[in-house]
C-alpha cells in the first residue's frame, strides 16, 4: 500500500478520446424517461392512499408494499476501508467522463469549451489509471464504472432537465463546474479518511488537479478577471449573474468545502420553477464497496 503510481503526463492540448466507449445507454431517451418518472410518481403517490382506505386486513400483519416485487435483499456487511475509498474516487472520475461524453454529443459546446473539456478529460484519464494502479497494487479490483448512486440521483435527472435548457452550453459548463467541485471535495474528504499515508499523498495530488479544473471552468464561464475571486471572500453579498443564475468563481471561498453544493440550471424543473439539485460528497450510501461490480 505504500507504493505510489505516478502516471505519465500527456499533452492536454490534444483531443482526448473518452474512455470506455460511447455514452451510457442510461442517458439515451431522456424524454421517455421523464414520462415514465411522472407516471411512476403518480402510482407511488396513490399507493398509500389506496392502502389506507382498505377494510379489515385479511393478510399478514407485516407492513405491506405497493406492487409485486421480490423480497428485499439483505445488505452485505462491508467495511469502509482504503480500498472502498479508492474505488469510490475512481467512480467519480468515470462519472465525469461519462457526462463529458454526453456534453460533447450535444454539439452545443464552443471550440474553446471543447478544448477545455478535452484537457480536463485527459487529466481524468490519468487519474483513473493512477487509482487503478494503486488499487491493483493493494490486491483489489479497480472499479471501471461511473458511480451508480450519483448517476441515478443526480446526473440522469440533470441531463433530463437539460432537454429544456434555455442556455445549453452555459448549463453544460455549470454541470462541469459542479462535477469538478464534487471531485475536489471528494479527495479533500478522503485525505482525512485514508489510513495509508502514501494514499493520502496521492489523493492530495489528484485533488489539486480537480481544484484547478474547477477554477478553469469558472474563468471560462464567467470571464477574467470577473470569475477569479468570489465577493464572499471580502465579506460582500453574492449577487446572481445577468441570467439570474449563480456566478461561477475560481476561488469561491477561503477554504475548500466538503459539504453539499447546489447545481442550478437555466432549465425549468417539473413544477415550472428553476432546476436546482444538491450534490453530496460520497458517503455510506454512495461508496463503491469491494463486493460491488460494474
Amino acid at each position: 500500500m505504500s507504493s505510489r503510481v505516478t502516471p505519465d503526463k500527456t499533452d492536454h492540448t490534444a483531443i482526448t478520446a473518452i474512455t470506455d466507449g460511447a455514452i451510457n445507454d442510461s442517458l439515451i431517451g431522456r424524454v421517455d424517461r421523464r414520462t415514465l418518472l411522472r407516471a411512476g410518481g403518480i402510482t407511488l403517490a396513490l399507493g398509500p392512499i389506496i392502502a389506507a382506505c382498505g377494510g379489515e386486513s385479511l393478510g399478514p400483519e407485516s407492513i405491506g408494499r405497493v406492487g409485486v416485487a421480490d423480497p428485499l435483499p439483505e445488505l452485505e456487511d462491508a467495511p469502509i476501508n482504503d480500498m472502498v475509498l479508492l474505488r469510490t474516487a475512481m467512480s467519480i472520475e468515470y462519472t465525469a467522463q461519462e457526462v463529458y461524453a454526453a456534453a460533447a454529443a450535444t454539439g452545443a459546446l464552443s471550440p474553446e469549451q471543447v478544448r477545455l473539456i478535452d484537457a480536463i478529460g485527459a487529466d481524468h484519464d490519468e487519474h483513473i489509471e493512477a487509482l487503478a494502479g494503486l488499487i491493483t497494487a493493494a490486491g483489489g479490483q479497480p472499479f471501471r464504472c461511473s458511480n451508480p448512486f450519483i448517476m441515478e440521483r443526480v446526473i440522469e435527472p440533470t441531463l433530463i432537465a437539460l432537454d429544456d435548457s434555455a442556455d445549453t452550453s452555459g448549463d453544460l459548463m455549470r454541470i462541469a463546474y459542479a462535477l469538478e467541485t464534487l471531485a475536489a471535495a471528494t479527495y479533500q474528504l478522503f485525505i482525512g479518511l485514508l489510513v495509508d499515508p502514501a494514499l493520502r499523498v496521492a489523493a492530495l495530488e489528484i485533488g489539486a488537479d480537480e481544484a484547478r479544473h474547477t477554477a478553469a471552468v469558472a474563468v471560462a464561464a464567467t470571464g477574467a478577471p470577473e470569475g477569479f475571486l468570489s465577493p464572499a471572500l471580502f465579506g460582500n453579498e453574492l449577487e446572481p449573474g445577468p441570467d439570474g443564475l449563480p456566478v461561477l468563481y475560481a476561488v469561491p471561498s477561503r477554504f475548500g468545502e466538503v459539504s453539499a453544493s447546489e447545481l442550478t440550471l437555466s432549465a425549468p424543473d417539473p413544477t415550472g420553477g428553476q432546476y436546482a439539485i444538491s450534490i453530496q460528497t460520497p458517503a455510506e450510501n454512495s461508496y463503491v464497496y469491494e463486493y460491488m461490480e460494474c
